[in-house]
């Protein structure tokens, strides 16, 4: 499995923070045409495991497509009835770039970072 991800099970009125970081180093073909007018982007999704049911997506963070350039972000969940006690969730980190006519969009990620912060009141 190559996903990136956080496994972990929920414990009772457990609140949780996710933060992610990313370095990457984007580029286009053709190098002589003019920089694409798009955007990277990063998500994270928790998802419940037995079902693979989305609970939690985050906002889409984006960033500007042209040179080397680093993420930090993050998202609560913090309502009760998101996570329930005893089942099991992932937390999984995604990045994408849109399809352009013209050109060819690619991106070396040199560094993925995923933190939890489980608080359990």
């Amino acid at each position: 499995d190559t996903a990136f991800r956080y496994g972990f099970v929920a414990k009772g009125n457990e609140k949780i923070v996710v933060m992610w970081s990313m370095e990457a180093h984007p580029s286009y073909t053709p190098a002589s045409a003019a920089a694409p007018n798009t955007f990277f982007y990063t998500m994270v999704q928790v998802v419940q495991e037995d079902t693979d049911v989305v609970v939690h997506q985050s906002i889409a963070h984006e960033r500007g497509f042209t040179g080397a350039f680093s993420i930090f972000s993050a998202t609560s969940i913090d309502r009760p009835d998101v996570l329930y006690p005893g089942k099991r969730y992932s937390v999984r980190l995604f990045y994408f770039m849109p399809s352009l006519p013209g050109y060819t969009l690619t991106s070396q990620v040199s560094s993925m970072e995923l933190t939890v912060l489980r608080v359990k009141e």
